[in-house]
């Protein structure tokens, strides 16, 4: 289990919860913090690319989504 819970979102405290619940972390052998930690990343990295989507296709973006990389 990470050692500073402090830093983890709502989100992944409730997908580390819900991961640990359902044993899914025993098929792949791999921690519920770190299974919630890359579903976390999955999500950001498709919210990048959608924004990027949309900046391509000329749509307006709200302000909290003009930061993409």
């Amino acid at each position: 289990m990470p050692t500073n819970t402090n830093l983890m979102t709502r989100l992944q405290q409730d997908l580390q919860s819900l991961i640990n619940s359902e044993n899914r972390e025993e098929d792949s052998n791999t921690p519920d913090f770190i299974l919630a930690e890359y579903m976390i990343r999955c999500l950001e990295a498709f919210e990048i690319a959608s924004n990027r989507r949309e900046v391509w296709y000329g749509a307006e973006l709200g302000s909290e989504k003009k930061n993409i990389s």
